[in-house]
């Protein structure tokens, strides 16, 4: 029997449909030809946490775990254990029965480092030792997967991408587990202080463009203009290129009495062109989208973040089959691709026949950058591009919105890649005053807007091209007319969800030690395309960052986290030469052993540095605002990514919420009127009634019971029933009743029987569809 294990239900399903189901069970598909399919969610096993590796001799907390000791670090796995994740224990034992009965497995991961990790990790655990093939797929249709049906590879071709993986995954562990506990032991009252090889890096590159957008002081410029006319009576205008002396290292005018002195001095004067050139350029599409250039035209474009990007294009390739396959690094597309392209457009045309008319000039045969098997080859990946999957224009109309516009937004750089370069005419023009004074004129003659249809506006093409009288060197003209133009220096703009990704994946621009630069050129930034929006989330969630007005800027917590961290922790150019190595062993040039062991002599360094910076510059402990008591920072067990704060004196144990990682406003516990239950015996609490303002009822949590309120006092218990007054179901008209919810019987809900749909309660009406 051959078995295929895919990454998730969805992927599982769309072979099994090209497979030829016979029956779905339990946990796995039956198909043609004694084919069973089978699916993994995501990662089932992770790396056993610090607790594991610690003797029993240390002592457990009151959250049942042990306690964090410095003593007890470095923690340092001598043989590495995988444990199965809590929620992923049935699908682990069907996959094992199933690898029973197993001649041949197919493993079915996503196309990167990751998805053949997490199907070899299984495989591995139950110790299977039959033929394993590898299924490599960019896009879900049904072309797509048929193709990779008949292209299954022996799994040793990819197996190294799961040995970098983990590789990946222990270098984490090691430096995220220590050095997070720790920062967290030397400087106790902050609570827990998170380190990570990408985040930390991260949070520095936001900390420093907050600090000079803070300490930058505007400055006034000036432009000098003029205005030159020809003996034709023709004019046009030349920017003063004003001597090095009088500007700043910018190459800004500060002084604006010496463009005011020159302007007097040039007006009449007799000028002539001594330079002149015209220059016809072409200008090549865009390159398909990465995930990286994708997060960055949805931020611009639609205000997303990074995350709700790659969240949307997943479910483009994942549940519409639309799109290829998402956490994609490479821009280019294989050569075998090309007979795809008359197919493609002609789907296009029918999904988004407002541009039917561009696409009608798209060449399938136009010789493009776009094709390159060797890029291709490198990555194992494609650029993000429409699929073979055709969609009417109501279909894709009927496309959640959000979807339809980064479909839309794919569809359009695809089909760029098959019109016209964008052609101009670049004029340069240098003219000459009397007084010795220059002044630079450039044009642009737009010759062909090509492939530039999608991407220009007409307003933004009129302000673009800018034509030129006929000029020619040794012109005469003559200075009619000046103007001096003011303006104010900007700092350098705050980062946005959009620009913190590109600048990760253009990292080498923010370092200027000119090793480092050289290393990280050589690299593709810090971070993958499929984890760098989850970074950006992971320090929102830790409060070192936070979004103001579309802007991500770090808090006073993050800032003073980085006081503690060792500065070469904060440096991009670690995590570039840990990639730099993890392609070395996913391309089986090196070991998982060697490289872990670099990072365990780095480990030693890392921590010792941190305790030297933190008996330094630790800042004093905060203290609690009642009793002065050191006061402790802590994450919050019922909101993620929320804190408080707790004072370490038992007398006083008052608690605060937490204000930017400082102790805020103080938590004030229920202290709701409460009386004994007459159905259990335990407390009910006195509530308001949102319902009806100004008035009141009892709830008791245990039994569920509620009761009237008299006077203040807890009154008779309220029975309540299903209400089953019938209205016509608007989805099948049929007859849906009205219902009491279990969980709180003082909300309701509707629920037809017919066509077993739900919808919610509106003061008694029927209101809007609910899930099923």
């Amino acid at each position: 029997m051959r078995l295929f294990i895919a990454e998730k239900p969805s992927i599982a399903s769309c072979i099994a449909q090209e497979l030829g189901i016979i029956k779905r069970c339990q946990g796995y598909i039956e198909c043609k030809n004694n084919v069973r399919v089978t699916n993994c969610y995501g990662h089932m096993m992770e790396l056993a946490g610090p607790d594991y590796y610690l003797p029993d001799s240390v002592p457990l907390g009151k959250n049942k775990r042990k306690v964090w000791r410095e003593q007890d670090l470095p923690i340092l796995p001598l043989k590495w254990q995988k444990l199965i994740k809590k929620d992923c224990a049935a699908q682990m034992k069907v996959i094992k029965e199933q690898l029973k009965n197993a001649d041949e497995v197919v493993n079915a991961g996503d196309p990167d480092r990751e998805g053949q990790l997490l199907i070899d990790e299984v495989l591995e655990y139950f110790a299977y030792k039959g033929k394993v093939l590898r299924y490599w797929q960019s896009a879900m249709d049904r072309v797509s997967v048929q193709r990779a049906l008949q292209a299954l590879v022996p799994n040793e071709k990819f197996y190294s991408w799961g040995v970098a993986a983990e590789a990946r995954s222990r270098a984490d562990w090691l430096i995220g587990m220590n050095m997070t506990r720790l920062a967290t032991l030397v400087r106790r009252s902050a609570g827990v202080l998170s380190i990570g090889r990408v985040q930390t890096p991260i949070l520095r590159l936001i900390a420093d463009r907050d600090l000079a957008i803070e300490n930058f002081k505007p400055q006034t410029f000036y432009n000098l203009i003029a205005e030159f006319s020809c003996d034709s009576g023709a004019a046009y205008k030349g920017k003063w290129l004003v001597p090095e002396i009088l500007c700043t290292a910018d190459g800004y005018l500060l002084q604006r009495a010496a463009a005011e002195e020159t302007a007097k001095n040039i007006i009449g004067q007799k000028a002539v062109v001594t330079a002149y050139e015209q220059t016809l350029k072409h200008q090549s599409p865009d390159l398909p989208f990465t995930l990286t250039d994708l997060q960055v035209a949805c931020s611009a474009a639609f205000d997303f973040s990074a995350q709700k990007t790659l969240n949307i294009a997943q479910q483009l390739y994942e549940e519409f089959k639309l799109t290829s396959y998402p956490r994609s690094s490479c821009s280019y597309l294989p050569e075998s691709q090309k007979a795809d392209v008359p197919t493609i457009l002609a789907n296009l045309k029918l999904a988004f026949p407002d541009v039917a008319d561009i696409i009608d000039k798209a060449d399938p045969n136009r010789q493009s950058k776009i094709w390159n098997d060797a890029k291709v080859g490198e990555e194992a990946h494609t650029g993000i591009i429409p699929t073979l999957h055709a969609v009417s224009a109501e279909e894709c109309k009927k496309l959640p919105d959000e979807c339809r516009k980064v479909y839309e937004l794919i569809a359009k750089r695809y089909i760029a890649n098959f019109l016209p370069d964008y052609s101009y005419y670049q004029i340069t023009a240098e003219t000459q005053c009397e007084s010795g004074d220059k002044f630079k004129t450039t044009a642009k003659n737009v010759i062909n807007r090509g492939w530039k249809v999608f991407s220009m506006k007409k307003e933004d093409e009129e302000k673009e091209e800018l034509r030129l009288p006929p000029l020619q060197k040794g012109k005469e003209v003559t200075v009619t007319n000046t103007d001096i133009q003011t303006g104010t220096t900007k700092p350098p703009a705050a980062f946005t969800e959009g620009s913190i990704i590109q600048a990760m994946e253009n990292i080498a621009k923010y370092v200027d030690d000119p090793e480092e630069k050289k290393l990280l050129k050589e690299g593709d930034g810090i971070g993958t395309a499929a984890t760098r929006a989850g970074i950006i989330d992971k320090l929102k969630e830790r409060k070192f960052i936070e979004v103001k007005k579309k802007k991500l800027v770090s808090t006073e917590l993050g800032r003073s986290f980085l006081q503690i961290v060792p500065p070469h922790l904060q440096s991009p150019s670690l995590t570039a030469q840990a990639e730099r190595e993890l392609k070395k062993i996913q391309a089986g040039s090196e070991s998982i052993d060697n490289f872990i062991q670099a990072q365990t002599t780095a480990l030693h360094a890392s921590m010792q540095e941190l305790k030297t910076v933190n008996s330094q510059h630790a800042p004093a402990a905060e203290k609690c605002p009642a009793c002065g008591a050191v006061i402790i920072r802590y994450a919050s067990k019922f909101k993620k990514g929320e804190f408080y704060w707790h004072c370490s004196n038992q007398q006083c144990g008052k608690n605060y919420r937490d204000a930017n990682g400082k102790p805020g406003a103080e938590i004030i516990k229920n202290t709701r009127t409460q009386q004994t239950c007459p159905c259990c015996g335990k407390k009910a609490a006195r509530y308001p009634s949102k319902k009806a303002p100004g008035t009141y009822f009892w709830w008791c949590p245990d039994c569920k019971s509620s009761f009237t309120d008299n006077d203040g006092k807890l009154g008779s218990k309220i029975e309540f029933t299903n209400e089953r007054k019938g209205v016509t179901c608007p989805n099948c008209g049929k007859t849906a009743y009205r219902y009491a919810n279990k969980t709180d019987q003082h909300k309701f809900h509707w629920f037809c029987p017919s066509c077993k749909q739900n919808f919610a309660d509106n003061n008694g009406a029927i209101d809007k569809k609910l899930g099923k």
